[in-house]
């Protein structure tokens, strides 16, 4: 399989942290999202929020000696930043961390040399 053929975001998700950690890159998946949690009693479940909303998808730092973080919102080929993805970038870029919406592990490759 090339490196621009696989199509499914978790797929393309998981070669990019598997490639970064053969090169032994510290990085980390940041997860989102929401869960119901069964209360006792039977009372209804509750419903717990977790993550920050438009979170990049993966955290690293590829050159440890500058101190760069580098935050990676991956996406399908041709998909789009959602408005809370782009609020996202505008916070972290703004804090002077560096951000990119990568489409396939070649474009980390590239971006990383």
């Amino acid at each position: 399989m090339s490196l621009t053929a696989i199509r499914r975001e978790s797929h393309i998700q998981k070669a990019i942290l598997q490639y970064l950690r053969l090169r032994n890159i510290l990085c980390f998946r940041f997860n989102t999202g929401a869960v119901s949690v069964p209360v006792r009693g039977g009372k209804k479940a509750r419903f717990v929020r977790y993550g920050v909303v438009g979170a990049a998808d993966i955290i690293c730092w590829p050159f440890p000696n500058i101190g760069d973080t580098w935050w990676l919102e991956v996406k399908r080929p041709g998909a789009k930043q959602s408005p809370a993805q782009f609020a996202f970038e505008k916070l972290v870029t703004g804090h002077a961390h560096r951000y990119a919406k990568v489409s396939s592990l070649q474009e980390v490759i590239d971006l990383f040399r």
